[in-house]
This record gives C-alpha cells, structure tokens and sequence, in this order.
C-alpha cells in the first residue's frame, strides 16, 4: 500500500473514522491524529458518508463502526468500498469479537477488528497493522 508522504518524507497513514457517536468519533480522532504517522482526513457518522469522502479522499485505512445508521450500516459500506476497487483497508469498530456481523464484515472485505474498549495503543497498532498488510487474525 502506497502511503502519503509527510514534508521529512516520512509515510504518513491516511484515516477516515466512521462512528455515529460524536465522543469516540471525537476521542479517536484525537488519539491517532497525534501520530506523527498518521492523518485523520475525515470524521463522520455513517457508511453512507465514509463511503463518499473515501471515494473522494481515497484514505489508506478507514476505521468503521459496524452500526451506524442502520444495524448493519458498517458492512454495507466495507461490501460498497470493496466494490469500487479501491485500496484501502477497513478495520471495523465493534463491542463484540463474537458477533455475526463481525463475521459478515470480513466476509464483505474487512481487514481486522478492534473493540470499542481497546486501548488507544491496540486501536492504534491495528491501524498501522492494516496499513501494513499485516493484520493479524484474532480469536
């Protein structure tokens, strides 16, 4: 994957975060945008719109929750991104490892999973992991 370069030529990840609820849209944001490897290029609150700004910004990796406008809104918008032959990577934001919808979001082309309780380092070390191509599988 081709990362943007940053003015000391460094690679920098680019970022779309998609979550409905304004504090983690908000935390997040603010925890990975002090990365020095890493921009935030957009923060929004449904698939519909993550699926518009990638399509336009073409991030390297966007971080999705699952449910959003709709129970399955995350999926939908991985199955649509995956569709458009567009590289980037999806991690999926979820409260549960074991959930059918996680399952359905690797299906539809996800990347990795993160909790939503994780800590800033895990959230942090998936999308770098992602960016990578090198996601681990969990249990």
């Amino acid at each position: 994957m081709q990362h943007s370069m940053d003015q000391s030529g460094k690679s920098e990840i680019r970022l779309i975060i998609a979550d409905d609820m304004l504090p983690i849209r908000e935390y997040l944001s603010m925890v990975l945008s002090h990365e020095s490897d890493m921009e935030v290029l957009e923060v929004v609150g449904s698939g519909s719109e993550a699926v518009e700004r990638a399509s336009v910004t073409r991030p390297d990796v966007i971080l999705m929750d699952l449910e959003m406008e709709t129970p399955r809104a995350g999926v939908e918008a991985i199955s649509r991104l995956m569709s458009m032959n567009i590289d980037i990577r999806c991690v999926v934001l979820t409260h549960f490892s074991d959930d059918e919808t996680v399952f359905a979001a690797f299906e539809a082309g996800a990347t990795d999973y993160v909790l939503k309780d994780s800590s800033a380092t895990e959230i942090i070390e998936a999308v770098r992991a992602a960016a990578n191509d090198m996601s681990p599988i969990r249990p």
